[in-house]
């Protein structure tokens, strides 16, 4: 491998640069205490269970959002008989999926009556030298795993065959955290994880301005069944 190269890998089931924020910086940030941060993160992470096409099974992870959308990766539910969403706490609920047909590893699990406790999105793509907080729920892990990150920069999403460009993060995540958020300091959505990074180990993560483009797409998504 020559100097400079990366492969990225994507880790939900488990699957799994030089570039600059797609977003500039204006607004202010109103830090969260560390504790209400960690209990917003953990009341909006979720755990996906996968029942696919094939009978193979896949786990991820998804992060809630007002109106009761669920945004994961869509590797993690694509093509699947059978999605269920296991909160850290709470029962598993059936979900229907919508995964984007634009380009991003990106989809929406909804699930009636849920009762999660929403994350905002942050008004702007996160940027370098940010400190950010991930979750998920990584594969033989006892529960959601919480670790704190720092943005290193932006990278050409094509490579990593996203069609826009994808925040790199110092951290490193597991086969399973697909899908889990990336959140701000002011508790606010800032990405989804969607990879990993090699040989840098770095966390790959989609921006929010991607989330809200699948949010806002009209007629860019489909229903999965076999």
């Amino acid at each position: 491998m020559g100097r400079g190269t990366v492969v990225a890998v994507v880790v939900a089931a488990t699957v799994g640069g030089w570039a600059t924020p797609t977003l500039p910086s204006s607004a202010d940030v109103n830090p969260v205490p560390p504790d209400q941060l960690e209990l917003a993160v953990r009341a909006a992470t979720v755990e996906l269970m996968t029942l696919g096409c094939d009978l193979g099974t896949r786990q991820g992870s998804a992060v809630a959002l007002a109106g009761g959308s669920i945004v994961t990766n869509r590797h993690v539910v694509d093509v699947a008989r059978q999605t269920e969403v296991v909160p850290d706490l709470g029962p598993v609920l059936r979900g229907t999926t919508d995964v984007s047909t634009v380009g991003t590893d990106l989809a929406v699990v909804r699930v009636r009556d849920a009762g999660f406790r929403p994350l905002p999105l942050a008004p702007e793509d996160p940027h370098p030298g940010d400190q950010m907080t991930m979750a998920g729920f990584a594969a033989g892990s006892d529960g959601i795993v919480i670790r704190q990150a720092r943005v290193v920069d932006y990278a050409d999403g094509a490579p990593r065959g996203q069609p826009v460009a994808v925040v790199r993060l110092d951290a490193r995540i597991g086969p399973g955290m697909s899908g889990g958020p990336v959140v701000d300091a002011a508790g606010r959505l800032a990405g989804i994880i969607f990879g990993t990074e090699s040989p840098s180990d770095y966390a790959l993560a989609l921006p929010v301005s991607a989330v809200r483009a699948l949010l806002a797409q009209s007629g860019s998504a489909r229903s999965e069944s076999c």
